[in-house]
């Protein structure tokens, strides 16, 4: 595989406008639990501030350090779980981690439909180094939620 074509995901269009805007970020005046991630290898780094309701997160402020993969990653994971049930987050983010940890690189069809809007950060995981990049919030929040 050529370098430019291991580099394609880098220029999506989608990764890059999310990493130069990840949205999220009205902060709260309060907040009802925090989750944070780091990698101390690359510096990528994020923290989510939730409000919850009846166990539903109703928002999200997100602060993010780090790569346009890893921020793209983080929006789209901030955009998955608003309004969701803390008691369903765990599956969903169970369900995305599986597809970057398995070899098959088929069209991915997720259980849960609200996964699709990811479509734009799957190229990444025809570069391994990359993934922690995507994973690293997924990670945090399937470790830490509950």
């Amino acid at each position: 595989m050529s370098e430019k074509n291991n580099l394609d995901f880098v220029y999506k269009e989608e990764i890059l406008k999310r990493s130069i805007n990840p949205g999220f970020s009205s902060e709260l005046s309060k907040v009802d639990k925090f989750i944070s991630g780091l990698n101390p290898f690359c510096g990528d780094e994020v923290k989510f501030h939730f409000n919850l309701s009846h166990n539903n997160i109703t928002n999200i402020y997100l602060e993010l350090e780090g790569c346009a993969i890893h921020k793209a990653s983080s929006s789209l994971l901030a955009e998955v779980i608003l309004n969701e049930n803390i008691n369903t987050i765990q599956k969903v983010c169970d369900e995305f981690i599986s597809f970057f940890n398995t070899k098959n690189n088929s069209n991915q069809k997720f259980q849960n439909h609200k996964l699709q809007i990811t479509n734009p950060i799957h190229s990444v995981k025809s570069n391994q180094i990359r993934i922690k990049c995507v994973l690293l919030s997924w990670n945090a929040i399937y470790n830490n939620l509950f």
